[in-house]
């Protein structure tokens, strides 16, 4: 049927040319790569459905393999590195949070008025606050690092060393004073696990309130002997407390006295 229909077209005296083909022709176009190069032709200026002889095969094509290989040890490589940078981003991360929580618990230390240290199983010190500072008279930086021996006198640092000692070995807390002047509170740091970390401990300086407490004791004695009358009353002008004295003169007893108003001292009663 198609055969006919160019019979028919080239009796209308068409022109063969203007033919169209009926099945594609088996030839190719053919080219030499060496000739091509010395001639500078480029191979994208050739028909599309053209053979190239003696070209040089590309590297993926001479070693497909070892392309392959090297492809998927490229994209392992990139993946490697991807992972430890974001491994980097996580413990910087966490390097800032731990530097931050070091941070307001020293705050916190320095913010308590009296010596505070945190001391670990060797026995060094490893962090200490203002206070304690200024208790022992030395920096903190020649405290760190060093033992008691560093900031006490030899028989005070020897007894608190086997103080620490059985602490460590014994365990739960410990109390105990020294020369009468000051009192040592310690407990036991332990991790999660339940491992022994160090040993936290806070020193209380009883030396004013002795001192206090002695004055009190002396003005008791000055109250309770003293020649003149006295007597201390409320804020509702109420007789609190009376001395001797004030009982000899004015012939009440201190009971009798005690939640009384003064007036009736002029009363006569």
């Amino acid at each position: 049927r198609e055969l006919a229909g160019l019979i028919n077209r080239l009796l209308k005296h068409e022109s063969f040319t203007q033919l169209p083909r009926l099945i594609e022709s088996p030839n190719r176009f053919i080219f030499d790569a060496r000739e091509l190069k010395r001639f500078k032709i480029s191979e994208r200026a050739l028909p599309t459905d053209r053979q190239i002889l003696n070209r040089s095969p590309e590297l993926w094509e001479a070693y497909p393999k070892t392309f392959v290989s090297a492809i998927a040890l490229l994209v392992i490589l990139l993946l490697l590195i991807s992972l430890q940078a974001r491994l980097m981003r996580t413990k910087r991360r966490s390097a800032l949070a731990v530097e931050r929580e070091l941070v307001l618990m020293q705050t916190l230390m320095n913010a308590i008025p009296f010596p505070v240290f945190y001391k670990g199983v060797d026995l060094i010190y490893k962090r200490v606050n203002s206070a304690f500072t200024g208790f022992v008279g030395k920096s903190e930086q020649e405290i760190l690092g060093q033992t008691i021996s560093a900031v006490a006198d030899e028989p005070i640092a020897e007894f608190c060393t086997i103080k620490d000692r059985d602490l460590l070995e014994l365990g739960n807390q410990q109390v105990y004073g020294i020369a009468h002047e000051v009192v040592f509170h310690k407990a036991l740091v332990r991790l999660a696990n339940g491992d022994v970390d160090g040993i936290v401990g806070a020193i209380v300086d009883i030396s004013d309130n002795r001192a206090q407490i002695a004055r009190l004791g002396l003005y008791a004695s000055m109250f309770e002997h003293a020649a003149v009358a006295i007597i201390v009353t409320d804020a509702e002008n109420r007789i609190v407390v009376s001395n001797p004295a004030m009982s000899r003169i004015s012939g009440y007893s201190q009971s009798e006295l005690v939640g009384q108003n003064p007036r009736i001292l002029a009363s006569g009663q």
